[in-house]
């Protein structure tokens, strides 16, 4: 129980990068295959909300997806570094 207490933040930040990752991919695939993609709104919230930030960063690099939107050029960056910072804050005790 220890190591879950631990690395709860990266379990969760893991889990939701994988989850936001295969977000990215969907939306590739129904933007490739003529149906509406998804919308910009849960593209940008999952990691937002729940910090699948990396997983969406990797996902728009690798699948070159949204690279052209400055929206996401900028705000999934910025929701990446928030969560390094979170999980810094989380790790050292500061605030919990």
């Amino acid at each position: 129980m220890e190591f879950l207490k631990l690395n709860f933040d990266l379990i969760i930040i893991a889990v939701m990068s994988i989850a936001a990752f295969a977000m990215i991919a969907v939306d590739k695939w129904r933007d490739e295959t003529d149906r509406r993609p998804l919308i910009h709104t849960a593209l940008i919230l999952l990691p937002a909300i729940a910090g699948g930030a990396f997983g969406s960063l990797c996902g728009m690099i690798l699948l070159n997806r949204k690279i052209s939107d400055s929206t996401f050029m900028i705000a999934i960056p910025v929701l990446a570094i928030v969560e390094v910072g979170l999980s810094a804050i989380w790790r050292t005790g500061f605030i919990f």
